[in-house]
């Protein structure tokens, strides 16, 4: 059984989280929802590799230093997805606008997720661990100090 793979960003300016509109388009999964950006694993590229491309891609956006991986997630037995997180500099996404693939992007409340249509995954994702999540991006708390185990990650 092959594993299909993803890689999602925590990507964090000034206490907010950025997240985009996917496309209305429903012939596309989880269409007109909120999500975090990221995207599929190609078979050419590392889980880091492909939030470099997509932050590019999508949102024109070029970190300074690679993000760190907090851990993996498995939602299936054949599906993980790796979560990182970067706290952006207001530098980095100056020039932050939404290239392909979605209709909007905006830096959202971390406290007011819960009020969005975000996709299914991460809504279910942040109902289980939103709160200590959201205590740590606002805290801002040490990346070595965040507890994997209340984040459900391995």
């Amino acid at each position: 059984m092959s594993i299909y793979s993803s890689s999602k960003i925590l990507l964090t300016n000034s206490k907010n989280l950025l997240i985009w509109l996917r496309d209305d388009d429903f012939s596309i999964n989880d269409a007109n929802k909120w999500d975090l950006p990221g995207r599929d694993i190609q078979s050419n590229m590392t889980p880091e590799k492909s939030i470099e491309v997509d932050l590019k891609e999508r949102f024109n956006i070029v970190l300074e230093h690679e993000p760190k991986l907090l851990g993996k997630i498995s939602s299936h037995s054949n599906i993980e997805h790796f979560l990182f997180i970067y706290s952006a500099k207001d530098c980095e996404i100056q020039n932050l606008q939404m290239n392909k693939w979605g209709q909007k992007s905006k830096f959202h409340n971390i406290r007011e997720l819960g009020e969005i249509d975000l996709t299914p995954p991460i809504k279910a994702y942040f109902s289980m661990y939103g709160e200590y999540l959201t205590k740590c991006l606002i805290s801002n708390i040490e990346f070595k100090k965040i507890d994997k185990i209340k984040l459900g990650l391995k």
